[in-house]
């Protein structure tokens, strides 16, 4: 087994010379391997080691048991160990999650403190196949995507420059206690692992046992769908960021973002498009399914204020030819000051075209062109005026109560705020949305509508022209 793991540690780039390594070690048969792997490999890759136990207080002196039995492999062994008390019962309550996911919470924080702490650049966890099959199985049966069929991934990129890797995702638990029992090296036994109380049990006791009933393989298999199903998850997300990667913006918070619907769209790359802004916003991927994602896909069809409850407080709406994003937790982005206003007098223009950005709607480039060189565009994202007829500088900004806008060739106009009244804009979505404007005249509200008293004509000698990205 120690040649398999080495193997598969090198065939997927997890360490190198002069890594500093934190490994998860509950006294498990897994963790336990783990480390005593880790302790013979370390000097074939050069790396140094130390430990995190986290005592969960959940099991009484068996939890106790846990953490003395670490402590001492660790001090045979020579690896620096610290041990961390935490009160998942109580961070389970507060967050109203699972005693499970808060337990996964609280250690994945204790070991990114420490990596923290002592310089570590890497943190290595037991997970091996038989969790990988687990773990499809139970997001196929939660509901999943191509992303959650791909499964664990041997090297995951968490914050601060430390990655998170799994050694043993090659390894099935019966060669692990094998490996342990040909070492005579002893480990502890988790009871509540025997607990169907929790969903993860059930599928661990009872649905794979059956499936290895039918197929001996079945764990393997179902990683080497895993294995597959990762593999088109990266083509297919490398695509969709080429395709429509530029159609992303942040919001005026971190906690708002925009996607922009193309009028031709590829479902299954626009969906992914989705799935990871959704994720971006909503700072977590657990809970969220295909279901979910389905739904916000749908919501791009729909009208204008269509509005769509997502997990972790992430409120999804339609708005013109845009999907807003938006954790509903966070109001920041209501109270968010508006646009610094931008002012495009002729001479500021007469030197090249300018850019300007627009927090949450990209941005817009203005310049200025003879008639006989402008070569005209029909598509949604490109604006030209007749300059000759501005009468005041354009200006880039926000709405404002006074607006107004031509809807009509003979002159007729409608206030912005009944136009948006009329789309069912409500007012936080209207105070983001920018406008380009002379004085109180507004001559284009991007996605929405074109003023119509600005259009180029026969005589048009300058014209303006408008560019959204």
């Amino acid at each position: 087994m120690l040649g398999k793991v080495r193997d598969f540690i090198e065939n997927n780039d997890m360490l190198a010379e002069g890594d500093k390594v934190v490994l998860g070690v509950s006294g498990g048969a897994d963790s336990v391997a783990l480390l005593l792997i880790m302790k013979e490999l370390a000097g074939h890759f050069g790396v140094t080691l130390s430990a995190v136990h986290v005592n969960h207080g959940l099991r009484g002196s068996e939890s106790d048991r846990d953490e003395a039995f670490t402590k001492e492999l660790c001090e045979r062994l020579g690896v620096p160990l610290e041990i961390y008390h935490e009160d998942v019962a109580g961070v389970s309550e507060k967050e109203g999650i699972s005693l499970e996911e808060a337990g996964r919470r609280v250690r994945y924080a204790a070991f990114e403190k420490t990596a923290a702490r002592i310089g570590a650049n890497r943190i290595a966890v037991a997970h091996h196949m038989d969790d990988n099959a687990e773990t499809v199985l139970f997001r196929i049966v939660r509901g999943t995507g191509l992303k959650g069929l791909a499964g664990m991934h041997p090297v995951r990129k968490l914050a601060g420059g430390i990655s998170l890797i799994r050694p043993f995702l090659e390894v099935g638990r019966s060669e692990i206690e094998e490996w342990l029992a040909a070492k005579e090296q002893p480990f502890c036994t988790d009871s509540t692992n025997l607990d169907d109380e929790y969903s993860r049990n059930i599928i661990r006791n009872s649905v794979v046992p059956e499936l290895e009933n039918i197929n001996s393989g079945a764990c393997e298999n179902i990683c080497a769908l895993a294995k597959a199903a990762a593999a088109a998850e990266d083509y297919l997300t490398r695509a969709a960021d080429e395709q429509y990667g530029g159609l992303v913006e942040f919001g005026r918070t971190e906690n708002v973002m925009l996607v922009r619907i193309p009028r031709h769209r590829e479902p299954v790359l626009f969906e992914r498009i989705l799935r990871n802004t959704l994720f971006k916003v909503a700072k977590h991927e657990k809970d969220i399914t295909s279901t979910h994602i389905r739904l916000l896909s749908e919501l791009a069809d729909k009208q204008t204020g269509s509005r769509l409850s997502l997990p972790y407080g992430v409120i999804a709406e339609k708005s013109y030819d845009c999907i807003m994003l938006k954790r509903e937790a966070d109001d920041s982005a209501r109270s968010y000051p508006g646009l610094e206003e931008q002012v495009f007098p002729k001479e500021r223009l007469e030197n090249g075209p300018v850019k300007v950005d627009f927090p949450g709607y990209g941005s817009f480039t203005f310049e200025l062109l003879k008639s006989s060189e402008c070569i005209f565009s029909k598509d949604d994202y490109t604006k030209f005026f007749n300059y000759d007829k501005i009468l005041d500088n354009p200006v880039l900004r926000t709405v404002r109560e006074t607006d107004t806008i031509v809807i009509s060739p003979d002159g007729g106009r409608k206030t912005v705020k009944k136009l948006f009244s009329d789309l069912k804009t409500d007012k936080e979505t209207r105070a983001l949305i920018p406008v380009i404007a002379e004085g109180s005249n507004v001559l284009w509200i991007p996605g929405v509508r074109t003023g119509e008293n600005r259009r180029i004509d026969e005589k048009t000698e300058v014209i303006l022209k408008i560019t959204w990205r």
